[in-house]
């Protein structure tokens, strides 16, 4: 099951002047296809990134399972103009998580908020913004998204991001815990990095 995986290869589609992102979800070693997160903005907000940082404008990422016609994941992030937020709720429309982007840190961070709002995990990324680290409020590490080599054509004339999320040890704090990682590895790219 995709929401079930302890590490996941994301392979972001490459294109050039793309409007929105798509990404395809692999197992690392056997290179199988077990899922695909689409960007899927509504219409308005989708022509608005023509002449509008994406960053504030408000998008869904929505999380398929193989071939399946109905997400089995969803990331929103509203309208924001300083403190982004985004909710992550499971194909039944359960709310399992709340990302909220911290003001005032070094690097790229974010805390993801249990239903409750408490803290559960914080996600630190490093200056560059290509490796990220998931703590517990304890400060162990519980997973990782590390961005890894792309090729050389395609780092030198596209945008495009590899990315592996990998959580061996999801806290069990936190219901759902390997599908909410998931989804803060897959917002650490559509919701915080592109556009911003």
């Amino acid at each position: 099951m995709l929401l079930e995986q302890a590490t996941l290869l994301v392979k972001e589609h490459a294109g050039l002047m793309k409007i929105v992102e798509a990404y395809d979800l692999v197992h690392p070693e056997s290179g199988e296809l077990l899922g695909v997160a689409r960007e899927e903005p509504g219409a308005l907000a989708k022509w608005l990134r023509l002449g509008i940082p994406r960053s504030v404008l408000p998008t869904s990422v929505n999380v398929y399972e193989g071939a399946g016609r109905e997400p089995v994941l969803t990331l929103r992030r509203p309208f924001a103009l300083f403190r982004q937020r985004a909710e992550v709720r499971l194909g039944t429309g359960e709310l399992v998580a709340t990302f909220q982007r911290r003001m005032l840190a070094l690097g790229p961070t974010f805390d993801v908020l249990d239903p409750a709002g408490r803290v559960a995990v914080t996600v630190t990324g490093d200056l560059k913004g290509w490796n990220f680290r998931f703590t517990d409020p304890g400060g162990a590490e519980v997973g990782t998204v590390t961005r890894t080599w792309s090729g050389l054509a395609r780092e030198l004339l596209t945008s495009a991001d590899n990315y592996v999320i990998h959580v061996p040890r999801p806290p069990a704090s936190l219901p759902h815990a390997r599908a909410v990682l998931l989804a803060a590895g897959l917002a650490v790219e559509t919701l915080y990095k592109e556009g911003s």
